[in-house]
């Protein structure tokens, strides 16, 4: 009898490290994981999340490598790009504010962008953490809270 392969198919695009983004899925899909993956050869046989560096060890022999991707913002990462949209957006309402309806600026623009680049320093330094999320402050106190792509 000719023996019959199957064969299951993953595909993911993920900005950061691996083994960090699969301890993710061992940790919080760790069941449905196993029951998944699980009836594929070499998987650990305590599953996932009871045996991560196994898991780890299966994910890295089965790998295959990407030979054609494409990135859109090189050296940017999703939460970065995030950011810098939400800077954009708090930027065009300040450019907005500072118009006078002839398109002239406002008496004050000096303070006003003084008191701007105040509220958004932090776009240069806060990086997301390693679940590629991050706060944003914005000029009414309120927080943002945005999460990779």
């Amino acid at each position: 009898m000719e023996k019959l392969t199957s064969w299951l198919f993953f595909t993911s695009n993920f900005d950061g490290d691996m083994m960090a983004y699969l301890r993710d899925f061992a940790v919080f899909l760790g069941e449905d994981l196993d029951h998944v993956w699980g009836n594929c050869e070499g998987y650990p046989a305590k599953g996932a999340r009871r045996d991560f560096d196994g898991f780890w060890a299966y994910a890295k022999k089965y790998q295959l490598t990407t030979h054609a991707f494409y990135n859109a913002y090189p050296g940017l990462s999703v939460p970065r790009i995030h950011q810098l949209a939400a800077f954009k957006d708090l930027f065009d309402a300040f450019v907005a504010r500072t118009r006078d309806g002839d398109g002239r600026s406002i008496d004050g623009l000096a303070e006003a962008f003084d008191q701007f680049v105040a509220e958004t320093a932090c776009f240069p330094s806060a990086f997301p953490d390693a679940g590629g999320m991050y706060r944003i402050p914005v000029p009414t106190g309120e927080i943002h809270r945005r999460g990779a792509g």
